[in-house]
This record gives C-alpha cells, structure tokens and sequence, in this order.
C-alpha cells in the first residue's frame, strides 16, 4: 500500500496530461476535429462561424451554399501540426499563406483550436487512456 501511495504522490497531472496528450492518435484526432470537425463547417474555435461563399464563388468555383470551409486543394488542412504539447496546453500550428493571402489575418487566429464542443469530443477519447495510465503507474510490478 505504501508504494501506491508513493507513486500516486509522483504522479502529476501535467505529466499525465503530457504522457496522453503527446500520443500520435490523440494529435491526428485534435487535427482532424480542428479541420473536418469545424473548418469543414465554417466553425472557428471560440464557436463563431465564418461568412457565407458569395454568389461569385458558388457560381465561378462551385463553391457550396453556406460558410467558408478554408478549403480548396487541401493544402492548408495538410499543414496542421501539433507544435508542441506541455504540461498545460497543446499548440495548434499551420501555414495560414495561399497565395498572397494570410488566411489568419483575414479570418482570425480562431481558426486554429477547437470548439467547447470538439474539447468534449477529445476528452471522450482521452479520458479512458487517462485511467488506464494511471492504473498502470500505481499498480505496477505489484
């Protein structure tokens, strides 16, 4: 009993968040809900959605009714990346440049993130690999 608690007292929150947050799966899963979780529904981060394609671009680019999705050869989706993960937060990174165009600087840094909702989504998944974690690192070689 007294290793447990010795293990439980080096266990941290941040070292657990770090050691799951860290995980090749858990970074393609907070891509993919930033990009086809939200941006392919025009949806930014803090919630608001982006402007609706004009007449123009639904008629010249066959672009569809509805928000801005930020997407046209898939080029600005592939440069997600998870920049870092520590102890406190995960860092969202992509190359905002098409053309001569700062896709942050025309619709916000919001872009980048996720929804209160999507935050839901990841910690669906993580939650249960937190636990596991934890199982393992206080019950091992007992």
């Amino acid at each position: 009993m007294f290793k447990i608690a010795r293990r439980a007292q080096r266990l941290t929150s941040g070292a657990v968040f770090l050691l799951v947050f860290s995980t090749p799966e858990v970074k393609r899963l907070i891509i993919e809900l930033n990009t086809e979780g939200q941006l392919r529904f025009g949806k930014l981060s803090d919630g608001s959605t982006l402007p609706d394609y004009s007449r123009i671009s639904q008629d010249l680019f066959d672009k569809p009714d509805g928000p801005i999705q930020l997407f046209d050869t898939g080029d600005f989706y592939d440069s997600f990346t998870i920049q870092s993960v520590t102890k406190e937060f995960i860092q969202i990174s992509a190359d905002p440049i098409k053309g001569d165009t700062n896709l942050f600087e025309r619709y916000g840094i919001d872009v980048l993130g996720l929804t209160d909702e999507n935050i839901e989504v990841l910690n669906e998944m993580v939650i249960p690999r937190i636990i596991e974690y934890v199982k393992t690192e206080l019950l091992q070689d007992l």
